[in-house]
């Protein structure tokens, strides 16, 4: 999407829709998404939207929907509209920075007191 700046990301969504003559009814439609929260994307507005995993699908699905690439563009969303509220900017934001990582964390403690004591009682 190139380096757009916040105050025409959002206007910049709303006339792509509007060149490919596009209503937000169709696109809630089509994507189940509500009118109200579409509206809100072109004025740049997420305050009400879903966080995390929900609001990157729902940013690909309105994005695939007026035709443009929708990796690009939840990149550019989550860069200029990020959930905590802070911003970037226009730092570009890396592939790495744009995903999520999963890490796993085990608790070994929790499980030596119960395993410690059920082998106590087969001992003795």
């Amino acid at each position: 999407m190139g380096a757009v700046s916040l105050g025409t990301f959002g206007s910049r969504l709303r006339e792509r829709r509007e060149s490919q003559g596009i209503t937000l009814e169709a696109i809630a439609e089509s994507t189940k998404i509500r009118v109200s929260l579409l509206a809100a994307l072109e004025r740049n507005d997420l305050s009400q939207w879903p966080s995390g995993i929900f609001r990157r699908a729902f940013i690909r699905e309105y994005a695939a929907a007026i035709g443009l690439p929708p990796e690009p563009t939840v990149v550019e969303c989550l860069r200029l509209l990020p959930e905590d509220g802070s911003g970037n900017g226009d730092r570009p934001i890396a592939p790495k920075e744009a995903t999520n990582e999963l890490r796993l964390t085990l608790e070994v403690e929790r499980w030596r007191a119960p395993m410690g004591a059920l082998f106590r009682r087969f001992r003795g």
